[in-house]
């Protein structure tokens, strides 16, 4: 299958995940995260929103079509760890890491908004993205909040798909049906 995708946008992702690498934020502190996800969003184009009492950002790429919608989800916050990577672009935030790849899940999820907007994809899809990008996963409390904030309530979301970095052959991704991972809620 062709991906398209070209050594720019690839750059773009990695910068992003750098970026975000370079200044972690642990659980419900995601302010700066939360403020450059937004930023991205707003310049694709899509419609977005703040959480109520807490960081994190939803993000609506409208298809065409019915009102049914399928969720992307991200977590963003780092873990209470010091970083002793020697590489350029460590974290610059003593005692904070993003050592579960939250850094790159973030990054990735706006590779996905991005690359449905620049081909214009999402204009063929029968239904919205919802962009969901999680704070405070890292202490079980992000998505239980948003659930009951009644965030995703009038969406019509039929599904909601996750990533998470795992150790696997270059190449090769995992798709685990229904409920996986040790906190997912």
């Amino acid at each position: 299958m062709e991906t398209n995708l070209t050594p720019e946008f690839l750059s773009w992702i990695q910068n992003l995940r750098r970026e975000f690498h370079q200044n972690p934020e642990l659980s419900m502190k995601e302010v700066r995260t939360t403020s450059r996800v937004k930023e991205i969003l707003k310049g694709l184009g899509l419609e977005v929103s703040s959480l109520a009492e807490m960081t994190g950002a939803i993000g609506i790429l409208r298809g065409s079509g019915s009102k049914r919608a399928i969720a992307l989800r991200a977590d963003m916050d780092a873990l209470p760890i010091q970083e002793e990577n020697d590489v350029s672009y460590r974290s610059n935030i003593d005692g904070s890491m993003h050592a579960c790849g939250h850094d790159a899940h973030t990054a990735i999820m706006l590779g996905v908004a991005k690359k449905l907007v620049d081909s214009g994809l999402y204009k063929k899809l029968d239904g919205d993205v919802v962009f969901i990008f999680q704070p405070a996963e890292e202490i079980g409390m992000g998505a239980r909040m948003i659930i009951e904030q009644g965030v995703l309530e009038g969406l019509n979301i039929e599904k909601i798909l996750a990533c998470h970095l795992s150790a696997m052959e270059v190449g090769k991704v995992g798709i685990c049906p229904g409920v996986c991972y040790a906190a997912s809620d």
